[in-house]
């Protein structure tokens, strides 16, 4: 079933049960797959990130955040969108979303370490290959992108 856009909210999310969501898809995504637990899709960091998400409904489609880095560099991190929201532009909105926060916080540089499968959608948000990243779990290789904006 193909899912609108139209009805989708990119908000951050603001209670215990949003965070539940937020981390639950992000455990679905990034970590299920790879046999890794409950509780992986976290870190201690998590206080220092802006979260974004997308709401559909009730459920929670698509998810990111951003730390800032720097005084002139923030990170996208753990982006993920559910397989059958994906190619309908909320990644799109959530890395806006991310990028918005990071230019208005004065960072004029956005690195990220993007999964080969998501070098293409990063690319065509105006990242660049910087160089070869870290592999996750033996089996996914990451490279480094960064952005740079003028914030003139």
């Amino acid at each position: 079933m193909i899912k609108s856009i139209e009805n989708i909210i990119i908000r951050s999310p603001k209670t215990d049960e949003d965070f539940e969501k937020y981390y639950q898809l992000r455990w679905e995504i990034l970590r299920k797959p790879w046999g890794q637990p409950k509780g992986s899709e976290q870190t201690s960091e998590e206080s220092e990130f802006y979260h974004v998400m997308a709401e559909w409904g009730k459920d929670v489609c698509g998810v990111g955040c951003v730390k800032i880095l720097s005084d002139t560099t923030a990170q996208v991190r753990f982006m993920a969108v559910s397989p059958e929201f994906q190619d309908q532009g909320i990644g799109k909105e959530i890395l806006t979303a991310l990028e918005e926060y990071a230019f208005k916080n004065n960072r004029t540089t956005i690195t990220l370490y993007a999964r080969e499968v998501a070098i293409d959608f990063y690319k065509k948000a105006g990242y660049k290959i910087i160089r070869d990243g870290y592999t996750l779990f033996e089996t996914i290789h990451h490279k480094v992108m960064e952005k740079e904006v003028n914030n003139d």
